[in-house]
């Protein structure tokens, strides 16, 4: 069985929102014709760091300068 090294195009696009710009990343999906627009990563409140927050309400995140990378899922 031969083995077929494939390179993949991979093509960006970037939004703005009111906390900062985004840049993603557009997907093809498997069996389809088109594919979707990836976001990954975008934080959508404060991690509830610490005892006092671990049960309470989200916080709001804080807005970013630049444009902050969603291409790939951040460490956990």
């Amino acid at each position: 069985i031969a083995q077929h090294e494939l390179s993949t195009l991979v093509l960006t696009s970037e939004i703005h929102t009111k906390l900062g710009s985004l840049r993603g990343k557009y997907e093809s999906v498997k069996g389809k014709d088109t594919g979707v627009h990836a976001y990954l990563g975008v934080p959508f409140a404060k991690p509830p760091v610490g005892p006092a927050l671990r049960l309470a309400a989200p916080q709001p995140v804080e807005g970013w300068e630049g444009v902050r990378d969603a291409t790939k899922q951040p460490l956990m």
